[in-house]
């Protein structure tokens, strides 16, 4: 897959770009220990870029690199490295955000959570000139909504949002069903999977994980938001019987204080260290 532009040019390296596919771009920010990725997707028409990062360097100067095409920023979630990005776009670009977590880009995100956020243990390398680790993350109201069910024509590209709770209340995913992708972003990824923080839901992400894997047999990849990727599809399959077992009692691997963790080949999913059996739901 050819890399655009060289990431030395990136703000410091702070940024490294991959065309997934023609007009798909994962932007990615290595030198974080989330090793988050936002996702610019180009139609004819229009593109849209799924979440902002770690608000670290100037991802709109990347964008505009990319594309000259009308841009609307589409959340999957409002977790905080998905969304610190917001305040280069928010004078003049849509944001788009699901209902139940519009309250998150509102809030913004204090001082002293932006050190914790950008401290030097979480950081491979240096921050992009011109970032503030102390400086609070301003708060930002979404222009609109997105919710299960929208259609984004780009032009010669069509994106459709699924409502995929669980990992959060308002986490959404993006399926390009004639490209055959999932941007599954923080649903379903190489690695720990979040179901243990006061937001998450086990059993909702149960079910969005039953109702993902459906989709496995129509994908030639799955686009994550974390640890890079692309995604094989049958790991949405693999991810599903693993909350199963979880629902249906698996002892977890290990505990460590309030989270139980339960490994398993190329990920794993952690839990609060209380969970037992769940009820039947899927």
């Amino acid at each position: 897959m050819p890399a655009f532009p060289d990431p030395a040019d990136l703000d410091q390296g702070w940024f490294a770009v991959v065309e997934i596919r023609p007009g798909v771009f994962q932007i990615t920010e290595p030198l974080h220990d989330e090793v988050v990725s936002s996702y610019l997707v180009v139609g004819t028409e229009r593109a849209v870029l799924l979440d902002t990062g770690t608000g670290s360097g100037d991802l709109r100067a990347v964008v505009e690199r990319l594309s000259d095409r009308p841009l609307t920023i589409v959340h999957s979630h409002a977790h905080w490295d998905h969304i610190a990005g917001d305040a280069r776009f928010a004078a003049d670009t849509p944001i788009l955000v699901h209902p139940a977590e519009a309250g998150l880009l509102a809030a913004g995100r204090p001082a002293a959570k932006r050190r914790e956020d950008l401290h030097p243990s979480r950081l491979s390398g240096s921050l992009p000139l011109g970032t503030d680790p102390d400086a609070p993350l301003p708060p930002v109201r979404a222009t609109g909504f997105v919710r299960d069910g929208d259609v984004f024509d780009l032009g010669g590209r069509t994106l459709e949002a699924i409502h995929a709770p669980g990992h959060s209340p308002g986490g959404v995913v993006f399926l390009d069903r004639a490209g055959r992708l999932l941007f599954a972003m923080d649903v379903a990824y190489p690695g720990a999977l979040y179901a243990q923080e006061a937001d998450a839901d086990l059993d909702a992400y149960r079910a969005t994980m039953a109702k993902l894997a459906r989709l496995a047999p129509d994908l030639d990849a799955v686009l994550p938001s974390h640890n890079v990727g692309p995604m094989d599809p049958n790991s949405l399959p693999a991810m599903r019987d693993a909350f199963d077992a979880i629902a249906a009692g698996r002892a977890p691997d290990r505990v460590e204080g309030k989270t139980a963790h339960h490994e398993f080949a190329g990920f794993s999913i952690m839990v609060p260290a209380t969970t037992g059996p769940r009820r039947e739901n899927v």
